[in-house]
């Protein structure tokens, strides 16, 4: 299951990786959530006969995900794997996710090891456990040299939606998505939701998947991203964390202020889409950001 929007170039990548799968061949979905590049027309000549399916506006990550997990399940598919448009899977990953699920049936979901496609022995996500700190989930900090001395499957807290295979138990106990993040935290809120109910998550380190990183954000230092990691974190915080987890993810807020604006964005621009982002939690506006958030972002992007 693989998620465009206005990504096409990236989405034949992930699609030709998934092709190039060793074992069963998978169905492969593509859900086109209202692209304006042309998406859905490139593809479907590209490659006629992918099975895309046009969501029929920009549901978010959430939305337009749930849309192909709903078609999967209708077509009968026991485990569905996200996987980002931005990412390809190497050939033997779907093997051992799916290995994993089949041998794990209290398993919610099974996740993929994530590196960096500019460098593959860069690890971007191993797994995550609770901070006894902020009591907020926090990835591993784990170098490329030490996964030989790991198990081939490890225990988490939750898994990154960049690849991620939700099981046939997760997807009967835990369901869909939540819609309302929009961007940022909808997979976490999926695994606390499972966690919550007696479910547990692994990561198979030797699945690999290489991510080309923040491409619908555009980068992690512009107003995109600043707007939905500080809205969904006080979100995320609020419905699932303890005093001391909101207590953080309000720390966290405050501290977006202080960072510098990306390239092409002023500090006023930057405060604004924090304070716009701590407002709209606040009245409980979610969904999708403010336009003006998008319009700071389209600044930063080099023409």
């Amino acid at each position: 299951m693989i998620l465009n929007w206005n990504g096409w170039r990236d989405t034949m990548d992930a699609v030709t990786s998934v092709w190039a799968l060793t074992g069963p061949a998978p169905r492969i979905y593509v859900v086109d959530n209202a692209s304006t590049d042309g998406s859905e027309a490139r593809l479907r000549a590209w490659a006629p006969d992918l099975t895309i399916i046009q969501s029929g506006g920009n549901l978010g990550w959430a939305g337009g995900n749930n849309a192909g997990i709903s078609a999967a399940r209708r077509d009968g598919c026991a485990h569905v794997l996200l996987l980002n448009n931005d990412a390809m899977i190497r050939p033997d990953a779907l093997t051992v996710v799916a290995g994993a699920a089949e041998r794990h049936p209290d398993a919610a979901s099974i996740g993929a090891l994530i590196v960096s496609a500019a460098d593959p022995e860069s690890v971007e996500f191993a797994g995550a456990a609770m901070d006894p700190r902020s009591a907020m989930p926090k990835p591993h900090d784990i170098i490329y040299s030490e996964l030989g001395l790991l198990p081939d499957l490890v225990p988490t807290i939750a898994v990154k939606g960049c690849a991620m295979l939700l099981t046939a138990t997760g997807l009967s106990q835990v369901g869909l998505l939540t819609e309302d993040y929009f961007l940022n935290y909808d997979e976490t809120d999926w695994c606390f939701r499972a966690n919550a109910l007696g479910l547990v998550h692994y990561m198979a380190l030797r699945a690999v998947v290489e991510h080309k990183g923040a491409v619908s954000f555009a980068g992690f230092d512009g107003p995109l991203y600043r707007y939905f990691i500080t809205r969904n974190r006080l979100v995320f915080a609020h419905r699932h964390l303890s005093f001391r987890g909101r207590w953080f993810a309000w720390r966290a807020a405050f501290w977006q202020l202080r960072q510098p604006p990306g390239p092409g964005v002023t500090w006023f621009q930057s405060w604004w889409v924090v304070l716009m982002a701590i407002l709209d939690y606040g009245r409980g506006r979610l969904g999708d950001c403010p336009p003006r958030v998008r319009v700071f972002n389209r600044r930063g992007l080099p023409d």
